[in-house]
């Protein structure tokens, strides 16, 4: 011990070195390791057959495990039998389920206006408690351009149908397309005959999808996110009066970004290229005065060759079935 001390060992480390090695085994991979409680095939294939049996085929697996139990049968535990089915692909509900097939997108285009309408109706508040108002608006999808609107109490099938009839005989022409949602007033039995009289195809917009009827809903925005649009309205007839100034100063006074700047009575009245005129008059005179501030002459902006819903020319799905104008 003497010797340790002044080589300064221990004693516990001069054992262990003196002592022969232990072997040491061989490492198992965690997948090669047997765990005892696992079921052996034999086990399996015998779950296996239960669940494929012909009476069994339309059962859960909870079903068929406690029907073999109730016999006296058990070989794994509930949860066992539910592994062994995923794995076997056994499990999910094996009763006959009903298939819905795909909805069909709607696909729109309009060139020029009074070729696609569409329309919705949201509703507006009033100054008492739960009271609602109403608003039906119909617009021109090309121009932007409000051709018909209402507000009611309800929701009412017929009133649509005069506000739509009320519209077709102020327009040029009726729309080759009148685009919705799925609502009650948009599905109804009046509308559609009223449509099939004015030889106006319906569109519909898939199932809580807004995106499917984009310009009705843009439009509401507009309408409720005005800086004087108010808390309620306190009568029926305060509400109309707002929403006939709401649609003049829009149609004629709101400059419009998705129609290059110009408002809709303008494009829907085919005034763009008179108006442009005199946009680039004045660029082109800002151009000249001042040519340094420019990276090349300004040009008027123009508006879109079409506008559409689900834009065909910009999807790749195939088979599609298409509900398009123009």
């Amino acid at each position: 011990m003497k010797a340790l001390e002044l080589l300064g060992l221990s004693s516990a480390t001069y054992y262990r070195e003196k002592a022969a090695p232990v072997p040491v085994k061989a490492m198992i991979l965690q997948r090669e390791r047997v765990q005892p409680a696992t079921l052996n095939p034999e086990e399996i294939e015998m779950i296996t057959g239960w669940l494929s049996a012909p009476e069994n085929m339309l059962l859960s697996v909870a079903k068929v495990y406690y029907k073999y139990l109730d016999q006296g049968l058990h070989v794994a535990s509930k949860r066992s039998w539910h592994r062994v089915a995923a794995a076997a692909k056994l499990s999910g509900d094996r009763r006959r389920q009903a298939s819905h097939p795909p909805k069909k997108i709607p696909q729109l285009i309009a060139a020029c206006p009074n070729q696609v309408w569409c329309w919705d109706i949201s509703k507006v508040k009033g100054t008492r408690l739960r009271q609602f108002f109403d608003l039906y608006l119909i617009m021109d999808i090309y121009s932007r351009y409000i051709v018909g609107w209402r507000v009611e109490h309800t929701e009412v099938s017929a009133t649509a149908a005069d506000m739509l009839t009320q519209a077709v005989n102020e327009a040029p022409h009726a729309p080759e397309y009148l685009h919705s949602d799925n609502g009650a007033s948009m599905k109804s039995t009046i509308m559609a005959a009223t449509l099939a009289g004015h030889g106006i195809a319906r569109s519909f917009s898939r199932p809580k999808v807004s995106n499917d009827n984009p310009f009705s809903e843009s439009l509401f925005k507009t309408f409720k996110y005005e800086t004087t649009y108010p808390q309620g309205f306190p009568t029926l007839e305060a509400a109309r009066e707002y929403v006939a100034a709401f649609v003049i100063r829009y149609n004629n006074s709101h400059q419009h970004e998705g129609i290059a700047g110009h408002t809709p009575a303008t494009v829907h009245h085919g005034l763009v290229d008179e108006i442009n005129t005199k946009r680039q008059i004045a660029l082109d005179a800002s151009y000249a005065a001042n040519p340094s501030r420019f990276t090349r002459r300004p040009m008027a902006p123009q508006i879109d060759a079409y506008v559409a819903i689900n834009d065909p020319k910009q999807r790749t799905q195939q088979n599609v079935n298409l509900s398009q104008t123009g």
